[in-house]
């Protein structure tokens, strides 16, 4: 087979992956999908989800909580980039409504605030993006926001509540990610329709991961492994379908920036 030949092969099939990973050619019976990105510092979680945001048909805002996808532009230079660094509200809209008038990705970087008015600023852009409707929220880091206390004051109520109820405003996917899912509050990270579980090593984020797929006790063992030694790229796509679990391992294809 011609070289041409087989790269034009490997990316129709990376497509495909990246078409089911995100549910673009949906069966009748399938929901809209809310995606969860677990895996360590380095493995590849936040370039999966610049991915995931530049095959989307919807308009994208990125919350970089941490300032990695800002710092290292995943989502190429046709993203608009805000910068906040203090706390106005109202700046911050008419940022926003600028960025999407003139890009159909606009990157919020959270990096320089405060966790209170990181959660304040997710609050806001949370509650925006319901009432204007029909755009993909991502967020980096979801623990910095949704820790597990939910009676902390650094606690995005208006997060939590676009990831139950986002999909009945057309804000789809909602996609989030965290590398130490023990810290995440469990109920958000449960509203997830699919998952994508990058190599965890602490015990304790692979205890989540075990709460969250509910396998028995046997098949844990062997996936606890696989997640163990995943290599960059590499993960497992978690998800339920007519009532069965659902888990494959997947090479996420290399960001073009």
């Amino acid at each position: 087979m011609e070289k041409g030949t087989i790269n034009n092969t490997v990316k129709r099939l990376m497509q495909m992956e990246i078409n089911e990973l995100l549910d673009k050619n949906p069966t009748p019976q399938s929901k809209t999908t809310t995606f969860c990105i677990l895996g360590q510092k380095g493995t590849g979680k936040t370039y999966a989800m610049a991915i995931l945001a530049k095959h989307l048909e919807y308009p994208v805002l990125f919350v970089d909580t941490i300032g990695a996808a800002t710092e290292k532009q995943l989502l190429g230079q046709q993203a608009f980039y805000i910068n906040v660094n203090t706390i106005d509200a109202q700046k911050l809209l008419n940022a926003l409504n600028a960025g999407f008038s003139k890009s159909s990705m606009v990157v919020v970087n959270l990096y320089s605030l405060i966790p209170r008015e990181k959660v304040y600023i997710v609050d806001v852009l949370s509650a925006w993006a319901m009432g204007r409707g029909k755009v993909s929220v991502f967020v980096d880091e979801v623990a910095f926001i949704c820790p597990q206390n939910r009676s902390s004051k650094l606690y995005s109520d208006e997060f939590h509540r676009l990831v139950m109820a986002g999909r009945n405003y057309g804000n789809v996917p909602v996609v989030f990610s965290t590398q130490r899912p023990q810290t995440a509050n469990k109920d958000v990270l449960a509203l997830a329709d699919k998952y994508l579980f990058f190599r965890l090593i602490h015990n304790l984020d692979r205890g989540k991961v075990k709460d969250l797929i509910g396998q028995n006790k046997e098949e844990w063992e062997q996936t606890e492994q696989h997640i163990m030694t995943l290599q960059t790229r590499e993960a497992f796509l978690f998800y339920v379908d007519k009532g069965q679990r659902v888990i494959k391992k997947v090479l996420m294809p290399e960001l073009k920036i």
